[in-house]
């Protein structure tokens, strides 16, 4: 897979279950880092903007879970 430039993956692990599909509904997850690892974290008014069933807290984590059908754009509109 093609990445973007300045991009660097960290992490990548293989799934349990049977392997997606083009057509497939998928959840993600993302943490995002600076270049000395200075973790970005998720401003609370980021997390006020967002339906509530993408927000997740584990711990002292909190997560936003994209979910995506594979092979087909989506978008999320939200009011600014």
């Amino acid at each position: 897979m093609k990445r973007l430039s300045g991009l660097k993956l960290l992490e990548e692990r293989e799934g349990e279950r049977t392997p997606a599909n083009k057509g497939d509904c998928v959840a993600y997850n993302t943490r995002m880092f600076l270049n000395q690892g200075e973790k970005v974290s998720l401003d609370t008014k980021q997390a006020e903007r967002l339906p509530k069933e993408m927000v997740r807290v584990e711990g002292d984590t909190t997560f936003i879970d994209h979910t995506i059908v594979l092979g087909f754009i989506s978008i999320l509109l939200t009011r600014s």
